[in-house]
């Protein structure tokens, strides 16, 4: 419950933790080891940046990193890493543990209820208001439906084409980065080419944080759908995003890098994977599974799909938002009418 800084400065802080170890996300904490001293006194109180369901980074008031480097005792580091990724299990009555996810030591903390953290970089919706009314429990659903959407094509062609995606583990700094790493051999051709430019042709290749060329309704090569803006969208009325899954094999195998074979199945495949995986970090954020995430529904197997679907929430305190989202294949189309009835609201 207290936490002595010096011996002429004691500041008392509440041992008041969540939950479950969802609730971390976004909090602001010192932790006490089980002698009672500080964790990284220096570095801390530390912002917890969830990078996945029940896995944080925790972010110093230096703008740095609690990582274990391989010692077992956490120390402040310049960037992220699995390093700097920390599981954390256990519950209020039993008490927390820390497991670093790079080295899988394992220690046990006090979180300690604190203020003063540095803020962690993100983007926000740039936003306010309450999002229009939607009619639920197998009623329609009104608003706008955005029918064709590649969200998960920063994987297409090999994957090392496209700069930018719709999330990082470990926020947007590393979602919308400098793109001058992706503008080499063919890649970069093929990038100039779709964008409008002239291969070799300079430009601002600054992403976050001043989007000085890039996103913009001509810049195909570059990422223009960062979560943040769907969220945005879904203020303004979005309900159903039909997402489609996209490659193409014969301009996988000209470019010069690529960490994916150039196979379609296989590309199908890991954007499925990451659509979870998307699903999953938005729901970090907001306080745990099913708490806020682009929940998605997929046709049933053998046979048309045109209405079904399931309902997920995207959450902030206590007010709750309803958002839609069809993995699309070509029986999905008969699902994007306007007024869209589900089969399920689970």
């Amino acid at each position: 419950m207290r936490s002595k800084k010096s011996s002429s400065q004691v500041t008392f802080r509440l041992a008041s933790v969540p939950a479950d170890r969802y609730g971390f996300a976004n909090g602001c904490y010192s932790l006490q080891d089980q002698g009672g001293q500080l964790v990284a006194a220096q570095s801390g109180p530390f912002r917890m940046h969830a990078a996945d369901l029940g896995v944080y980074l925790l972010y110093g008031v230096h703008q740095d990193f609690l990582a274990d480097p391989g010692t077992g005792t956490p120390t402040p580091t310049a960037a992220p890493s699995a390093a700097a990724e920390w599981s954390v299990t256990g519950n209020p009555n039993a008490g927390y543990k820390l497991t670093n996810n790079a080295t899988n030591k394992v220690i046990r903390v006090t979180f300690l209820s604190d203020s003063g953290c540095a803020e962690y970089p993100e983007a926000s919706v740039g936003a306010e208001g309450n999002s229009p009314r939607t009619v639920r429990n197998r009623r329609p659903v009104y608003g706008y439906a955005d029918v064709h959407m590649h969200w998960m094509g920063f994987e297409l062609f090999g994957g090392d084409w496209h700069c930018g995606r719709p999330w990082h583990p470990y926020g947007v700094a590393y979602a919308l980065p400098d793109c001058t790493q992706y503008d080499q051999g063919t890649n970069g051709d093929v990038r100039a080419f779709l964008d409008g430019r002239t291969p070799g042709q300079p430009y601002d290749t600054v992403g976050w944080p001043t989007f000085g060329y890039w996103p913009s309704p001509d810049t195909l090569a570059e990422e223009s759908t960062y979560y943040k803006g769907v969220e945005r969208a879904w203020l303004g009325g979005l309900r159903l995003l039909v997402i489609d899954f996209v490659d193409n094999e014969a301009l996988c195998e000209l470019m010069t890098t690529k960490h994916l074979p150039c196979n379609d199945m296989n590309s199908v495949r890991v954007q499925n994977q990451d659509l979870e995986k998307l699903q999953d970090y938005v729901d970090a954020q907001y306080g745990g599974p099913g708490k806020a995430g682009c929940g998605s529904s997929r046709p049933p197997p053998k046979r048309a799909w045109s209405s079904t679907g399931a309902t997920s929430r995207w959450s902030r305190a206590s007010r709750s938002r309803t958002f839609w989202i069809a993995v699309s294949s070509r029986a999905c189309r008969s699902a994007t009418r306007r007024r869209w009835t589900p089969a399920s609201t689970s």
